[in-house]
């Protein structure tokens, strides 16, 4: 796993040669499958996660191979497991609290296609628990929404974001990152607004953002995925990011192939 361990680490972890082998076994094989999902291509579709990035745009959109993982993470891939869990939580909680105003995405979509970006486009809807997965086929997007919810008569996308205590206690707004994301979902639903819900993952505690989206911020949404749908079918890659972007590159699945394609 990757990542610095103490000296001490493995005291304690097991008490014999069985115990010590089963804990590895485990291990080795949570990392093979975290590699091979490393390894796999992503689907050729837009992803709001990767919205940062006109590049990694580009390779999703193209069917890129990601480079092999030269190690894991398990310590993300649990901390994402803890995300998903808690999502199913407050989606369950809210969905019971709300009542009516809990909006099922698939009946709001279908009732508001005409309001759509792409109102021609097909859409497919994935359910899985009260999370819903959207594919569209074209332009090709994929996304998983939250939920939609009606709050004091507005329409919200909500948005429920997992975080370590040292984040979120200085934590004072939505992340830059989860706000480039919630335009993608406001644009393609065509909603307005979004309420961010932030917990810490130890201790549960919760913060709430409200922020509201202008036209300007679902026109910069559209005319990217026109920008990037171009790039690919003229095979001229999108500028890559500033090179100091450090925090976002160095995790990059596509960070070698960016190389190949000429970066700064």
């Amino acid at each position: 796993m990757a990542g610095f361990r103490p000296s001490t680490y493995n005291l304690g972890r097991f008490n014999s040669a069985t115990s010590s082998e089963f804990i590895n076994f485990y291990n080795d094989f949570v990392d093979q499958k975290l590699i091979k999902a490393g390894s796999e291509k992503s689907s050729q579709t837009f992803a709001p996660s990767s919205f940062k990035c006109r590049r990694k745009l580009w390779f999703r959109l193209r069917g890129t191979q990601p480079d092999v993982p030269s190690n894991v993470d398990r310590v993300l891939q649990f901390k994402a497991d803890v995300g998903t869990g808690c999502h199913a939580v407050i989606q369950s909680r809210m969905k019971e609290a709300l009542g009516i105003d809990w909006i099922d995405v698939e009946t709001y979509i279908n009732k508001n296609k005409n309001f759509l970006p792409y109102p021609d486009a097909n859409y497919t809807i994935t359910r899985n628990g009260l999370e819903t997965l959207v594919q569209i086929d074209k332009p090709a997007w994929r996304f998983a929404c939250d939920g939609i919810i009606r709050w004091k008569g507005r329409i919200y996308i909500l948005e429920i974001k997992t975080i370590e205590y040292s984040a979120f206690v200085d934590l004072l707004n939505p992340r830059a990152n989860d706000i480039d994301q919630s335009h993608c979902y406001t644009t393609l639903l065509n909603v307005d607004a979004v309420l961010f819900m932030y917990q810490e993952r130890n201790s549960g505690d919760i913060k709430c953002y409200e922020l509201v989206i202008h036209k300007e911020d679902k026109d910069h949404i559209i005319s990217t995925v026109d920008a990037v749908v171009l790039a690919s079918e003229q095979h001229l890659a999108p500028p890559a990011l500033l090179v100091n972007d450090r925090q976002w590159c160095s995790r990059c699945e596509y960070k070698s192939k960016c190389i190949e394609w000429g970066r700064k």
